[in-house]
């Protein structure tokens, strides 16, 4: 079974953050499911109602989303691990905290709300999201290497190895250098790097690999509208959203690969295009140890679990 920072999950399907894990029925509805643990919504400080609606659109081979972090906030999903404690530890499954502050040293203080005894203690993981592609008007932290460290620096220096371990989520990066870059950024923060930036808790337990394509456009057409017959497929950011599905899978595994050929001891979870028992195999073969799943949980709902384990069956 699948294990990161000491934390064994039953099987290796998660569901990626902000799918499916927004509101208290969902998060159970991952509970009962047969995924291999939860993963809340990228949580900030306080609740958002994010973008206007219609911020997801669903195709066969892709999605586009702008939800802009409509989330609950992080006191609601750290009270949530709290009442998993209550489920029998036969059943309970890993609960992973997703963090994606908006404000400069949000991050930070959301982080530390979840160190906090009352909270800590349901809460297997932390993933710090710095790739959000859709928040209006704010960079993604995950392109900027250097406010890339900060983040990490500020959040380790507070770390007093009490807490859940934490891993970022990454943005997709598409140039050789830039996968040397973060890996050197995030190898200082390993115990293992160079870089002499020290910590005093866990140290960086994970990556994620990768967040959503930003900023993707996708056209719906209505032939029955005359000169507004292109429409974008949803409403937020002038219809910029991020790019998940099929179509991003070849891009999920360069990165999970090239990252783990420069930090292979560093467990990564891949994400972005899983649809299949054989999506996740490619992964597995670049180099994760579990997988994400997003596209395909929100067009199947829960029951893509369920269907993944049958595939792997059948190949067994």
């Amino acid at each position: 079974m699948p294990t990161i920072a000491n934390i064994t999950f039953p099987n290796r399907y998660l569901n990626a953050a902000g799918c499916w894990c927004t509101t208290a029925n969902e998060l159970i509805d991952l509970q009962t499911s047969e995924s291999g643990g939860i993963v809340s919504k990228s949580c900030t400080e306080k609740p958002r109602d994010g973008n206007v609606q219609p911020r997801l659109h669903l195709e066969d081979t892709l999605s586009i989303n702008s939800t802009g972090l409509a989330n609950l906030g992080v006191n609601f999903y750290a009270a949530f691990g709290s009442a998993l404690m209550a489920v029998p530890k036969t059943t309970k499954k890993p609960y992973i905290v997703s963090v994606a502050g908006v404000e400069h040293g949000e991050n930070v203080r959301i982080v530390q709300t979840l160190r906090e005894p009352e909270y800590a203690c349901g809460i297997d993981l932390i993933e710090l999201n710095l790739s959000c592609p859709n928040v209006a008007g704010k960079p993604q932290v995950g392109y900027d290497f250097e406010a890339t460290r900060d983040v990490l620096r500020l959040v380790f220096e507070s770390d007093d190895g009490n807490g859940p371990p934490l891993g970022v989520k990454l943005p997709p990066y598409f140039d050789q250098s830039h996968f040397k870059h973060i890996a050197e950024v995030l190898s200082d923060f390993t115990g293992k790097g160079a870089g002499g930036v020290g910590y005093r808790g866990h140290g960086l337990s994970f990556a994620t690999c990768i967040n959503s394509l930003g900023n993707g456009m996708v056209y719906t057409h209505h032939t029955d509208k005359g000169d507004n017959a292109y429409q974008t497929a949803i409403a937020p950011n002038r219809g910029f959203g991020g790019v998940g599905g099929s179509v991003i899978k070849p891009f999920g595994l360069s990165n999970v690969a090239a990252l783990h050929a420069e930090l292979p001891y560093l467990p990564l979870i891949g994400c972005g295009g899983i649809a299949s028992a054989s999506d996740a195999d490619e992964y597995a073969h670049a180099g994760a140890s579990l997988m994400q799943i997003g596209t395909a949980l929100m067009k199947e709902g829960v029951g893509v679990f369920e269907r993944l384990h049958k595939e792997e069956s059948v190949k067994l």
